[in-house]
């Protein structure tokens, strides 16, 4: 584990948590708080998912704290360093806590922790912390990808200030980056604040958490003889959330035709039915790596 602080003439704090494949040596998010004011304290596991220094974090934040004496804190992460903003910022209740997209649930097969994670441990999932309080903890998921909607239904019984569905896959703090919302959002003061920046239309009112389970299945789990079937399904669903299981579906069964649908419904769907609220570039992207490899 690695951290840097930055010490600025200011009486803020900003504590930021490095999300997955950040290399050694450098931090995440670093360039988009190059300018910041505020006194900022990075840290970065390198895909551990601080998992075995969270330890070794709190002696640095309360020396941190002990020094500056800061009158305001954030605590801030994005997937990996969400986990790890969970952690630490939840024994800070008198400060406020940003996170995107957290993995609340370790391990969960087809997840990043999962995959890339070099150190497994039990009791790691955020519920085994019965001492963290969530009280002043906004908690932002981009449920169109199937982890993040089951990680938002386990998040509903985590007593955070807020947990909101928003229109993205799991990118959420990238796809804020796009539509230059971090500025205003991560120098939020309080909670309340932090929602008022973030547009309305972002946020997802079809949230689609009874299909959390089959999306799921389907998008880890597709079997060859269901194909037809499971397609028709995701169809009838009509929802970017269905839409994007069917990108990953079309790469597992070289299916062109269907990207084609895909791509012309996700465009139907973002002119008209999303409040003003353009397609997530995530969704481009991955409509354009698809098309490249079949």
């Amino acid at each position: 584990m690695e951290h840097e602080l930055i010490q600025r003439s200011s009486e803020e704090l900003l504590v930021v948590f490095s999300p997955i494949n950040i290399p050694k040596g450098k931090f995440g998010f670093s360039r988009f708080f190059a300018k910041e004011k505020r006194n900022v304290l990075f840290f970065n596991c390198e895909n551990t998912w601080y998992v075995d220094c969270i330890q070794e974090i709190e002696k640095i934040v309360e020396s941190v704290l002990n020094d500056l004496n800061p009158k305001n804190v954030v605590f801030y992460g994005a997937s990996m360093g969400g986990y790890a903003a969970a952690r630490i910022g939840g024994q800070y209740p008198q400060y406020p806590s940003y996170l995107f997209g957290p993995e609340l649930e370790l391990y969960i097969p087809g997840s990043l922790s999962d995959k890339n994670a070099s150190i497994k441990q039990h009791n790691v999932d955020i519920s085994c912390f019965e001492h963290l309080d969530f009280s002043n903890t906004v908690v932002l998921f981009g449920i169109y990808e199937p982890i993040d909607l089951k990680q938002y239904q386990i998040s509903l019984n985590l007593d955070f200030f807020a947990t909101i569905p928003v229109k993205s896959p799991h990118a959420v703090h990238e796809e804020l980056y796009y539509r230059d919302l971090i500025s205003p959002m991560s120098k939020s003061l309080t909670c309340l604040d932090f929602l008022k920046n973030m547009p309305k239309n972002f946020i997802e009112k079809q949230q689609l958490a009874g299909f959390s389970e089959i999306f799921y299945e389907l998008f880890f789990l597709a079997k060859p003889e269901n194909q037809q079937q499971d397609i028709a399904f995701l169809k009838e669903i009509k929802h970017p959330s269905a839409y994007w299981i069917l990108i990953k579906l079309a790469l597992k069964w070289k299916n062109k035709d269907l990207l084609r649908y895909v791509e012309h419904e996700l465009e139907i769907y973002f002119s008209e039915c999303s409040e003003g609220f353009s397609m997530p570039k995530k969704f481009h992207k991955q409509i354009s790596n698809v098309k490249k490899q079949i």
